[in-house]
């Protein structure tokens, strides 16, 4: 029976209560963004979104952009690129596609996602949890939900979780 155990040595960086209360309040939620319509004879074709993102385990906080292409009237795929500053733990970025479902159309939109990504762990050699390296490849699953509250910005939130590093942002 082999027993790991994952310590975190490092400590974290000096920055007062204030900045973090700070990033609280812009980034509010796990992932809570706003994104853009833009539109060719009068259907939506892409919008634009940035968001703040938040890492229940490593406690992190990143801020996240990515681009909504509409396929069809079910399917989105969503180029994205989110960054987690060294003001935690963890200082890594993720670039990455993902593709949506959205299972009802209307005011709120509910959707599953499934997509994978290219991470850079900055600072990995902070740290020896023997799950991941420099450069790693991530699969991630979950959904959302869209709020089209008839104007040309539309809210959302989201949730996702890492198969490879077995965590939800």
């Amino acid at each position: 029976m082999k027993i790991n155990l994952i310590v975190m040595e490092r400590k974290r960086p000096n920055i007062s209560q204030a900045f973090y209360l700070f990033l609280f309040v812009i980034l509010l939620f796990p992932h809570f963004a706003y994104s853009r319509p833009y539109r060719t004879e009068k259907k939506e074709t892409f919008m634009l979104g940035v968001g703040g993102l938040y890492n229940f385990q490593t406690e992190s906080f990143g801020v996240d952009a990515r681009i909504l292409i509409n396929l069809n009237n079910r399917f989105t795929l969503v180029p994205k690129f989110s960054y987690y500053p060294p003001v935690s733990y963890i200082n890594e970025f993720y670039i990455g596609i993902d593709i949506n479902y959205y299972i009802l159309k209307g005011k709120i939109q509910p959707y599953l996602l499934v997509g994978g990504a290219f991470n850079r762990w900055i600072n990995n050699e902070d740290y020896s949890f023997g799950t991941g390296n420099r450069d790693n490849y991530v699969i991630e699953a979950g959904g959302g939900i869209l709020f089209n509250i008839g104007c040309r910005i539309k809210p959302y939130i989201e949730y996702r979780y890492s198969f490879k590093w077995k965590e939800g942002v």
